[in-house]
């Protein structure tokens, strides 16, 4: 019996995990699912363990300065205060051109933007959240939130590379911050760099020894790099391939399994409209290092890397390919930017892995213990109804397929161009001329009419 799982939704700071849980026999028509009660630790766009702070400074310390200057930046202080950044900026800024280099002004700007910045992207913008804590760097180049916002949105909108680089950079501005730390040693993790990240890993717990998440991670990478101290790594168009030389099955099926992986990139792309620019780390594992970091019930999952079981691939060629278009639309929509429902993710996985011949009746669909895509909007992981969370999936499903039904195959494309610069809520109006709650309403009717 074949089971796949995808912990597919990383638990972001604004968002919740999924997981999907397939089992099937041969001619996949048989599913079910199952909360997970083991989710992999490691993930790098997790909220970090300890959050770093950098309020602003009211401490004006020249005498020469002028009472005008003094009380602007006190009306910007207040204003953070009352939790309005945006007019925090202006005040600062304004404080600013009568002290142009003035350090404490310099720093509570930066603390301003980094705050606004937060806002924005909570309400969908990322873009603009982006642009402002590029800004806040450039003011002061010693936030430390400053660059936890900047890499970790970066990271959330697929630009890998970015994120690595004002890492860098600030850990080599003297900022060794163990938050900073830890996100550039799971980025070396997701890359495969695992001497690396146990190298930066380390000095992350030299800095928080008493952080016990820390010396976890530490340890697991410490046992990822000797496990896969002789796996060697293929290059495909979009992945890095790794894989144990010495594994006879998986070394005879790597040019096909290689194949299978850059056609299920093209059809989860096609169905997305989404092309990441970051190359993806998959690893393919006999069984037994595979239930090393997973559970014993699945054979694939997806914590920033694709890592999948091989036991006897001539048998599970068409099961492993519905599951890396499975595993492939989570990473692609982990790189759209804003955070993204969990009925969306588990539905569009579920599209992309192709029909399985199964119909839901309308009792199926409407009569269950989730009564609306509000209760499915969060963490499912909780749950231990069994028939919960078969409905869940089967809904999100149903749902997904109705809207490419009734607005045209490239309606997701439209949705996550949209969410660019959008709120959810927003961007849904903009592509379905409706609210989310109305154009559900007019799936239910649908299903109740058929």
């Amino acid at each position: 019996m074949n089971r796949f799982v995808s912990v597919g939704l990383w638990v972001l700071l604004l968002g919740a995990a999924g997981v999907w849980w397939w089992q099937g026999r041969a001619d996949h028509s048989n599913h079910a699912q199952s909360p997970d009660t083991s989710l992999v630790h490691g993930n790098f766009e997790r909220q970090p363990f300890t959050t770093p702070t950098q309020l602003p400074s009211s401490a004006l310390e020249e005498a020469s300065l002028s009472p005008r200057l003094l009380e602007l930046n006190q009306q910007g202080l207040q204003a953070l205060a009352n939790d309005n950044p945006e007019a925090a900026v202006g005040l600062f800024e304004a404080a600013l051109e009568m002290a142009p280099e003035q350090p404490i002004l310099l720093g509570n700007l930066a603390s301003a933007l980094v705050a606004w910045a937060v806002v924005v992207q909570q309400q969908g913008d990322v873009s603009s959240a982006l642009d402002l804590l590029a800004r806040a760097v450039a003011v002061n180049p010693h936030n430390v939130v400053a660059y936890y916002w900047l890499a970790h949105l970066q990271l959330r909108s697929g630009q890998r590379d970015a994120a690595k680089a004002h890492l860098d950079a600030a850990l080599a501005n003297g900022l060794e911050h163990a938050v900073l730390l830890r996100m550039r040693a799971d980025i070396a993790a997701v890359e495969g760099q695992l001497d690396l990240s146990v190298e930066i890993i380390q000095r992350a717990v030299e800095l928080d020894p008493t952080d016990e998440k820390l010396h976890e991670r530490a340890a697991q990478l410490g046992a990822e790099r000797t496990m896969f101290a002789t796996f060697l790594t293929e290059a495909t168009a979009h992945f890095d391939s790794r894989y144990d030389p010495h594994d006879p099955i998986i070394v005879a099926a790597l040019p096909q399994l290689n194949r299978d992986l850059e056609a299920a990139w093209q059809d989860v792309v096609s169905l997305l409209g989404v092309q990441p620019q970051d190359r993806l780390l998959v690893i393919w594992l006999d069984a037994a290092r595979y239930r090393w970091q997973a559970p014993e019930w699945s054979a694939a999952l997806f914590d920033g890397r694709v890592r999948i079981v091989i036991e006897d691939y001539a048998r599970e060629q068409q099961t492993i390919r519905r599951t890396l278009r499975h595993e492939l639309t989570h990473a692609v929509m982990h790189t759209i930017g804003s955070p993204l429902p969990t009925w969306l993710h588990e539905g569009l996985a579920q599209s992309a892995e192709g029909s399985n011949g199964q119909t839901p009746s309308a009792t199926m669909l409407l009569d269950g213990p989730n009564q609306s895509l509000l209760q499915l909007d969060g963490d499912w992981t909780s749950w231990t109804d069994r028939a919960q969370v078969t409905q869940a999936y089967l809904y999100s499903l149903a749902f997904c397929e109705w809207l490419r039904a009734e607005y045209g195959q490239s309606v997701m494309a439209n949705l996550f161009l949209n969410l660019k610069e959008r709120s959810f809520a927003d961007a849904w109006v903009l592509t379905f001329g409706a609210s989310l709650t109305v154009t559900e309403t007019s799936f239910r009717q649908s299903v109740k009419n058929l």
